[in-house]
């Protein structure tokens, strides 16, 4: 599917080596789940990009595919609020936190844990960036103005997991 020129929606990329990408693009870059495959159609990588940066590897889970992660809110005792994707009682998938001191994060979680492509915010500043259990480990000046929920609609949720 292409829109403004661009290849957007599901599709396939063929490069000049024979080796192919199967999966989401969103205005010509890669998004959303999909894998590289060889010319013999073996997959060479698989997982989840953001805007063309690849956010993590492998299969989306069994429990995404099978519905058991649930979106709700969870307020906690000193004031914190989250509300977004839980599994198990943990923090898990896409979500956004509150805190009752200042501050708010929208991102991704794993593992009751900031996990993944986020945007933190406290006091006017915001840092964007990649998360690995709870610390930030890489910052991005083009993801400041970035509302990951309008990114992960029921749409695009229900178009990954029909992968």
């Amino acid at each position: 599917m292409w829109r403004n020129f661009k290849k957007h929606g599901r599709g396939i990329l063929s490069y000049s080596s024979n080796k192919k990408f199967e999966g989401f693009f969103k205005d010509g870059l890669v998004h959303g789940h999909g894998r590289l495959l060889d010319k013999d159609m073996q997959v060479i990588n698989e997982g989840c990009w953001f805007e063309g940066l690849q956010i993590s590897t492998g299969k989306p889970s069994h429990d995404l595919l099978m519905g058991n992660i649930q979106e709700k809110t969870i307020e906690y005792k000193n004031g914190d609020k989250y509300t977004g994707q839980i599994q198990k009682f943990e923090k898990e998938g896409l979500g956004y936190e509150q805190y009752s001191k200042g501050g708010q994060f929208h991102g991704f979680f794993k593992d009751n844990c900031k996990h993944g492509l986020g945007k933190f915010s406290f006091m006017g500043s915001t840092s964007s960036g990649i998360w690995i259990r709870d610390q930030q480990v890489d910052w991005f000046e083009r993801y400041q103005n970035v509302n990951f929920r309008d990114y992960f609609t029921d749409e695009f949720q229900a178009k990954m997991i029909r992968l």
